[in-house]
């Protein structure tokens, strides 16, 4: 558990950990919707995708979700050719790979946000 934002937020480890699965739950799909939305020449519908699940990582201290996020995010800014497109969804990897680790084994035990990544 992010130990800082439970003392920011007066969160009980309790509510912290429900912030956490729900936002698993709500995430987990966003890297296939971001491809998605790549290959329909959707730049600005994955750039907000990203964005706002970095925003969200880095308020529950996802750092290496938060990280791959805002990689996404700032190669789209970047990506009127072909090239940079194959590095977007190579950071694309990236951030499901860090999503999948976040959720933990598929036992159903999460792993949690300190968790190494």
């Amino acid at each position: 558990m992010h130990r800082d934002l439970v003392l920011a937020f007066r969160l009980t480890p309790a509510k912290y950990l429900r912030l956490f699965a729900s936002f698993l739950e709500r995430n987990t799909r966003t890297p296939q919707a971001m491809r998605e939305c790549l290959q329909r020449q959707g730049l600005v519908g994955a750039g907000a995708m990203a964005h706002s699940l970095a925003g969200e990582a880095a308020v529950l201290g996802a750092v290496a979700v938060q990280r791959s996020a805002t990689a996404v995010e700032e190669g789209l800014r970047l990506a009127d050719a072909q090239e940079a497109l194959d590095a977007v969804l190579a950071d694309i990897d990236e951030l499901e790979s860090a999503l999948a680790q976040l959720a933990g084994p598929p036992d159903g035990g999460a792993a949690g946000p300190d968790a190494p990544a």
